[in-house]
C-alpha cells in the first residue's frame, strides 16, 4: 500500500506538468460545483478532456507509489528486516539492497534501478555505515518536484470528488470529516501539529496495513477498485488569525 505526505522544498516542476495539473483540477472543481447544478459552473472554467497526456501525469504519481510500497515492504517483509524487527541497512546494488527491494516493487530492471534511484535522491533514505535505511515508513517528499506535483493534483482531486460523491447523495457515502474551526494560542500551534502528526500517522498506518492484506495480485476476471485514505491538518497563518480577529472586533460595534 502507499503513504505519502509533502513537505516545501526550492525546486519547480516543468511546465508541461503545471498545465497539466492545472486542467486536472479544473476538471476536478467543475464535476464538485456540477453537483449543486450547471449554474455553479462558470462557462469560462469548462472542463478540458486531457485524453492520452494525462498518462504523463499519472505516470509521475506512479513513481511516489512505487517508493511508498517500497518503503513498506522495507517495514513489513521479513527478508528486509533485521532480528529486532527493524529495516535492515541496505546497500545501492547487491544480493540483499535497494535494488532487490524496488525490483519486488516493479519487475523491469530500468524501473527498479529508477525506483533505488527516486530513494535515495528524494532522500526517503539516510546513508548509513554499509548503506541506507529509510528515512521513514511514510514518502516525505523534500523537494516541490514532478513527483510533488503528482501527489498534489491528485489529492486534492480525489478529495473533491469524494465531495462531489457525497453531496450528490453517491451510495455508500465516503468518509469526509473536519474538525471544527477553533482558535488556539499561537504558541500551541507546534503542539497541534506535533499531536496531529501522531494521531494521524497511526491511522495511516493501521488503514496500510488492512489494505495490505487485500491488495490483488495480478489476474483478471476480478471487479476492482481503486481505494485509500487521507488526511490533513490545516492552520491559518498567524497574520490571517490577526486580520480575521480585527474585522470581528471592528464589526461588533454599532455605527454611532
Amino acid at each position: 500500500m502507499t503513504q505519502y505526505t509533502t513537505k516545501p522544498s526550492k525546486y519547480s516542476a516543468p511546465r508541461h506538468l503545471a498545465a497539466l495539473a492545472r486542467t486536472h483540477l479544473v476538471n476536478a472543481v467543475d464535476k464538485l460545483l456540477k453537483t449543486f447544478g450547471e449554474d455553479f459552473v462558470p462557462s469560462s472554467a469548462a472542463s478540458k478532456p486531457l485524453g492520452a497526456d494525462e498518462r504523463d501525469l499519472r505516470a509521475a504519481y506512479l513513481r511516489l507509489q512505487n517508493v511508498a510500497e517500497a518503503l513498506r515492504l522495507w517495514h513489513s517483509s521479513d527478508e528486509f528486516l533485521d532480528q529486532d524487527g527493524m529495516p535492515k541497512t541496505l546497500a545501492r546494488t547487491g544480493p540483499q539492497s535497494l535494488l532487490t527491494l524496488s525490483r519486488c516493487v516493479v519487475r523491469q530492471r530500468r524501473a527498479a534501478i529508477e525506483l533505488s534511484s527516486d530513494l535515495i535522491n528524494l532522500e526517503f533514505v539516510e546513508p548509513r555505515s554499509g548503506g541506507f535505511a529509510p528515512a521513514g515508513r511514510s514518502a516525505v517528499i523534500g523537494t516541490t518536484n514532478t513527483l510533488a506535483l503528482a501527489y498534489a493534483t491528485i489529492a486534492i482531486s480525489r478529495m473533491t470528488r469524494t465531495m462531489a460523491h457525497n453531496f450528490s447523495g453517491g451510495t455508500p457515502p465516503r468518509y469526509e470529516r473536519q474538525v471544527s474551526d477553533v482558535s488556539i494560542r499561537a504558541a500551541d500551534l507546534p503542539v497541534f501539529l506535533r499531536f496531529v502528526e501522531q494521531q494521524g500517522q497511526y491511522l495511516i498506518d493501521a488503514v496500510d496495513d488492512w489494505l495490505a492484506k487485500r491488495k490483488l495480485q495480478g489476474g483478471r476476471g476480478q471487479r476492482r477498485v481503486s481505494v485509500g485514505v487521507g488526511t490533513f491538518a490545516w492552520a491559518d497563518t498567524i497574520s490571517d488569525s490577526a486580520k480575521r480577529s480585527r474585522r470581528a472586533v471592528e464589526g461588533s460595534h454599532s455605527p454611532k
